[in-house]
């Protein structure tokens, strides 16, 4: 049924007054009941409270009321007349409670006692308290029919509300039945056909609920309840998705010019909302425009611009549907509804995202309005914004004052964790896991427990307490081993460990989760981190089978392309390099675009590289940087496809490979490198000034890198080499070789081939005496003399330690002291170093040519 004090929301769903029925409504609008056997002499105050509460101005008539029982005697007729009238008020306002505790009936005996006690009863109703209720209307039965015949019926339509509530429905619904049948034909008889029909409504009995309005209908087509009846079958036709049905009927009520203009009003509102909920909103707008010209009613106007300001805001004039909003609650201030649109407008901005401005309506309705749940909704709707908002802090303390006003146990365990997500957000999170632990401390059967206790424990490891945090996982798994939690709180345990350095107590903890959940929904994860956890613990073969076991049994799972890559490096690492080549080529084939396959590329390229097999290394890497030029490896990848090139003798190529490499990736890690190998390659072509240039570059921008006693090195070399044309740059290279052996830990070989090298620039200047002792003394004599470099005399270093040795029998032989030649050729082969031979066979040579001399 269409509740004139009721809306569609866009979905169809509808903004009841809290849970009053439309039946509630019924005996509210009843209001000649009481106001017509009030006495001629009642005084004004009293007079002006029950003209109030007929007009819905209930803040008013309760202050009217109880200024009538301030100066009224408690015992009079005239105070228990005001405490009707306040009661009624008190309902309007929906402040059951207070109505609960005046008691009236047991204060004013008399005339007036069953009145009262209907009204309590009402009350209770109000507060859920049907039980209650019904017992009170059993006290009425018993005793008051006879006294207060005028509530009879609505006793009995009260009690039928009662038990549906109850879920008696029935009981309830027989009741309805019954009073049809035995008073259908009093004037309660259409509001009860109205209240059963929206009984069986509410059960979801669609069919059952056309009969009443039919008869309704039938019965008398053209009176309000018969109007009343046709806009209710209209509302059925909507619950059962018969939409363009539905729009007939309500358009045909609205066009009718026999039906009077208020209902005509409530169907073109009727129109609006279901114009609204399948989203033409332009036409609802015009369904609502039209329904305001028609009527003069202050209520069904207020109904109007309610409907007018819904639908603005949905086609997103949302301030323009909030000033009309605002109206209603200024002429509705002292009224319940006020309230309750003030936390509509509060979620519309919410809902439209304006985060600041949903905070600050719900601020507004905590400041202007005392409804104790309102303010419940109000401070946990400006947490849940304040959250979105990343005010997280503000968030907690919102929610901290929605549990003060709270008194149901599931939403306090709600507010809880949302508190405690408030706390986490903001980083506090002790607080926090303070917040979480509350909920299944103080409410042991909430459904939130799991979540509550495992969110605990990210907090409290956030907070560097491992243990605690780990013991909350370990909680979940024994306390909730039924919740779908469990399984996630068996691995995170097993990770923490693994992640807090601890691999044996993860391991244990992977294994314990793969054997107690065996088919979980985490099992593919468990097996994968299992897996990895082995790999990185050198058990290669157990996470060999952790891997194919993953991809048997998930072969959706999104961990199955990490598995084919895992099993690739465990077969690699197991020493079969053949199966694990076939592996990583078939990963490529089958996952062109994974996140691993810039690892897999590489590792071919890595393979073949080492194989020396460079023209397939270099096609590898730069397949690599062609697909994935954003991979963190791409500039290692261009890195080795120039050394491959390099290897090959490709040396313009190593230039561009290199040269791209410092173009696209001017950051990164491996610029040095490039830059030496490019020089190297330089070198190669003979372009030695340009590769002088790359060297500086090495040894001015990255004074620190490891590569700084080669490229002094290199840079030797290359003006060693343009000493040919000009002798000074035998100066500059014997410079470049001695800052080679002013680094700290530089090689033995190096510091060797830079002495040789210096031994050599001498010679080259003419310097052959200096050049003599340099060798002798530098290097032949230092290599005889260090254990550490003689005692491997396959080392680099004894390549050095031949040359030098050489050049000082050349020279020696040039200057005919061939004996002293043939001692110190007679050290390379007493060294035993790998030119020992050659050694030998030039000592033997001499000792031919001038036998004389020996």
């Amino acid at each position: 049924m269409i509740d004139r004090n009721s809306a569609l929301d866009r979905n169809g769903a509808r903004f009841p007054i809290r849970h009053l029925s439309g039946m509630v409504w019924g005996l509210l609008l009843a209001v000649g009941l009481w106001a017509g056997s009030l006495s001629a002499q009642t005084p004004g105050s009293l007079t002006a409270a029950t003209a109030a509460v007929e007009d819905g101005l209930y803040g008013l008539a309760e202050r009217q009321a109880r200024a009538v029982l301030a100066n009224e005697p408690a015992t009079s007729d005239l105070s228990a007349e005001a405490t009707l009238v306040l009661m009624r008020a008190l309902n309007g306002q929906e402040k059951f409670q207070e109505m609960i505790d005046l008691e009236g009936y047991r204060r004013h005996p008399g005339s007036m006692e069953g009145a009262l006690l209907f009204w309590h009863a009402m009350g209770l109703y109000g507060l859920g308290r049907y039980d209650g209720a019904l017992s009170a209307l059993d006290v009425f039965h018993d005793r008051y029919e006879s006294t207060a015949a005028g509530y009879v019926s609505r006793a009995s339509r009260l009690r039928a509300w009662c038990l549906s509530k109850l879920g008696r429905k029935e009981e309830a619904l027989a009741l309805f039945a019954r009073f049809a049948r035995e008073s259908g034909d009093t004037a309660e008889g259409p509001a009860n056909l109205l209240d059963w029909s929206r009984a069986l409504l509410d059960g979801g009995d669609l069919a059952g609920a056309r009969k009443p309005l039919e008869t309704l209908i039938s019965q008398s087509p053209d009176s309000d309840s018969g109007q009343e009846a046709r806009l209710g079958l209209a509302q059925i036709l909507i619950r059962e998705k018969k939409f363009d049905k539905a729009w007939n009927a309500l358009d045909t009520l609205s066009a009718d010019k026999t039906v009077r203009p208020d209902r005509r009003a409530e169907a073109c509102f009727a129109l609006a909302d279901l114009n609204s909920a399948q989203g033409h909103d332009e036409a609802a707008l015009a369904s609502a425009d039209r329904g305001l010209e028609m009527t003069q009613n202050r209520d069904l106007k207020k109904r109007g611009q309610l409907a007018r300001g819904r639908i603005l805001i949905h086609m997103g004039r949302i301030d323009e549907g909030v000033a009309l909003m605002r109206k209603v609650i200024s002429e509705e201030i002292d009224t319940p509804l006020a309230g309750r649109l003030q936390l509509e407008i509060a979620r519309s901005y919410a809902e439209t995202g304006l985060i600041d401005r949903a905070a600050a309506e719900y601020q507004n309705y905590l400041e202007t309005f005392t409804n104790r749940d309102g303010q419940a909704e109000a401070a946990a709707g400006k947490g849940q914004v304040l959250f979105k908002g990343g005010r997280y802090a503000e968030s907690a303390g919102a929610y901290a004052r929605a549990l003060a006003l709270l008194d149901d146990p599931a939403e306090r365990a709600q507010i809880l964790c949302r508190m405690g997500d408030a706390w986490y957000a903001s980083g506090q999170y002790v607080k926090a896991a303070e917040s979480y632990l509350k909920a299944p401390s103080e409410y042991p059967e909430t459904e939130l427990a799991p979540q509550a206790v495992f969110q605990a424990g990210e907090s409290l490891l956030r907070a560097g307490q491992f243990e605690d945090g780990v013991r909350r996982f370990l909680e979940v798994t024994e306390k909730y081993p039924n919740s779908p939690l469990a399984e996630r709180a068996a691995l995170r345990w097993a990770e923490c460990h693994e992640d807090n350095n601890r691999p044996a107590e993860a391991l244990e903890g992977y294994t314990r989760a793969l054997q107690t959940y065996t088919n979980g929904q985490l099992t593919a994860r468990i097996l994968q981190r299992r897996g990895i956890l082995l790999y990185r613990m050198v058990r290669f073969d157990a996470a060999l089978r952790d891997f194919q076991d993953l991809l048997a049994r998930f072969k959706t799972s999104t961990f199955v392309e990490q598995a084919n890559f895992m099993r690739g490096w465990c077969l690699y690492m197991m020493g079969h390099e053949e199966e694990a080549l076939e592996v990583c080529r078939t990963f490529v084939e089958q996952y062109p675009n994974s996140e691993w396959t810039p690892d897999v590329l590489f590792w071919l390229g890595e393979y073949h590289y080492n194989h020396q097999l460079y023209p397939e290394a270099e096609t590898q890497f730069l397949e690599l940087v062609r697909k994935f030029p954003q991979s963190p490896i791409a500039d290692q990848a261009l890195l080795w496809a120039g050394r491959a090139a390099l290897n090959r003798k490709e040396y313009l190529r190593a230039v561009e490979h290199f040269g791209r490499l410092a173009k696209n990736y001017p950051q990164s890690t491996k610029l040095a490198d490039a830059r030496y190998y490019q020089g190297d390659a330089m070198t190669e072509l003979g372009d030695v000034s340009n590769a002088i240039l790359l060297f500086d570059e090495i040894l001015t921008r990255h004074p620190n890198h490891r590569l700084i006693p080669a490229a002094w090195m290199r840079k030797g070399d290359c003006q060693f080499t343009l000493g040919a044309e000009d002798s000074r740059r035998y100066t500059e290279a014997m410079t470049s070789y001695r800052n080679v052996l002013g680094g700290t830990g530089v090689p033995a070989d190096l510091r060797f081939q830079a002495e040789y090298k210096i031994g050599r620039c001498l010679e080259k200047m003419a310097r052959t005496d200096e050049a003599l002792e340099h060798y002798y003394t530098r290097v032949v004599v230092r290599f005889l003399e260090d254990p550490a470099v003689r005692s491997s005399p396959d080392s680099p270093a004894a390549v050095w330690f031949t040359r030098a040795a050489f050049a000082v029998a050349d020279i020696l032989e040039a200057q005919d002291n061939r004996r002293r030649a043939v001692r110190v050729l007679q050290r390379v082969v007493d060294a035993g170093v790998p030119a020992a031979a050659d050694a030998q066979a030039r000592i033997d040579k001499i000792r031919a040519e001038f036998w004389g001399l020996f």
